[in-house]
């Protein structure tokens, strides 16, 4: 197993600290104040219960060496992001989750422009607010099928200063050649994506409110 270094170790508690954030923004989706339940509050229940699994699974992965599973949680969790943004680009907020609920397609329904919301449209529009989302999102897509990612992460140039060059490679539970530096990127986009998840859980609350005001 690769050594936690401090910086790492704050790092991942700074991310595990989310939690806290996660189950106030939840308890804020229902008050006494703003007691009625919309399909959408149970859209928003369901991406905070898997962005915090995938924080804790995330977390897990990086501390016994896993590197490339868990960057494969990042992917994941930028799919949080790019859904929950798909439900404020669409025609009707709660129309949208009713259909998602009743097991229709994100990909399937069509945003407000009559445009087919699927994951490379929700991404372009989502980097249209976040741009650092595209690249993040290219990066990982790269994860998802075998590609030279994986190659990169099994082996090692040994030596660069002479006309010969030694790679070694290695099949291991253990990711020997990944560094801490690939290792904090990976932090801070779980810890950027969670941030926009809480920006449209953040919306939506106000949106609620703003309906309740109008009835």
């Amino acid at each position: 197993m690769c050594e936690v270094t401090n910086e790492l170790r704050q790092q991942l508690d700074h991310l595990l600290d989310q939690e806290s954030k996660i189950r106030d923004k939840a308890k804020a989706l229902y008050t006494k104040e703003n007691p009625d339940l919309y399909v959408m509050d149970l859209m928003v229940a369901a991406l905070y219960d898997r962005t915090l699994h995938l924080i804790v699974g995330f977390v897990q992965l990086i501390e016994s060496s896993n590197f490339l599973t868990a960057s494969h949680l990042v992917r994941l969790h930028l799919d949080n992001a790019i859904r929950f943004h798909g439900f404020f680009i669409s025609p009707n907020l709660e129309e949208t989750a009713r259909k998602v609920l009743g097991g229709e397609r994100m990909e399937s329904l069509k945003d407000r422009e009559d445009k087919k919301m699927k994951d490379w449209y929700l991404c372009d529009s989502l980097s249209k607010i976040y741009p650092w989302v595209a690249n993040v999102y290219k990066e990982t897509s790269g994860l998802i099928h075998f590609s030279n990612k994986h190659l990169f992460a099994s082996s090692k140039l040994m030596d660069e200063s002479s006309d010969e060059y030694f790679v070694k490679y290695s099949i291991s539970k253990i990711d020997y050649n990944v560094n801490d530096e690939s290792r904090l990127e990976a932090i801070q986009c779980m810890n950027d994506i969670t941030c926009i998840v809480h920006d449209y859980a953040d919306l939506w609350i106000e949106i609620k409110s703003n309906w309740k005001e109008s009835n």
